[in-house]
């Protein structure tokens, strides 16, 4: 098995925490309060690329080819946010499949295959990704309240775990 994977994700990490030091320590968007540095402008105030846009009264959605250009002209709108996201991740593809400067149909599979991948990742980041800190904050709330077992004879008892 390759490397690249891992090579990929030190890319990443590296592109991440270069774009950090550009913004500097803690900065986040005036407007949302993201610090996201693969969203983060280098404007004063600080903001994101959504909120900007927002500023501008332009389109905060951007057509994204989720299997590369050169492997589909299929797009789809996302939020611009999730754009540079989804972009950054394609810089950790192959460059072969994200140029498939040849037309290779097995590279343009790979991209559509690993366009789908990085699509669902953010879209479950983007959608899912809150809900978790919710119901840890809502069970925080609620051990405070009614105590430290507080779904017994609840209709929530059917899904708890019995302590290890």
């Amino acid at each position: 098995m390759s490397d690249a994977p891992r090579v990929s994700r030190i890319m990443s990490q590296s592109r991440k925490a270069r774009k950090a030091r550009v913004r500097g320590v803690g900065a986040k968007c005036k407007d949302c309060g993201t610090d996201d540095p693969l969203v983060l402008l280098k404007t004063r105030p600080i903001l994101c690329e959504a909120c900007k846009r927002r500023r501008d009264e332009k389109s905060a959605r951007d057509g994204h080819h989720p299997s590369a250009k050169a492997n589909s002209t299929f797009t789809i709108p996302v939020p611009v946010n999730s754009h540079r996201r989804l972009t950054d991740a394609q810089n950790n593809w192959d460059p072969e499949t994200w140029r498939n400067p040849t037309g290779c149909p097995l590279r343009a599979a790979a991209g559509c295959i690993q366009g789908f991948i990085d699509t669902c990742k953010e879209m479950m980041d983007a959608m899912l990704a809150w809900i978790v800190e919710m119901l840890e904050a809502l069970s925080d709330l609620l051990r405070e309240q009614l105590g430290e077992r507080w779904w017994v004879g609840t209709p929530l008892e059917q899904w708890a775990r019995p302590p290890e």
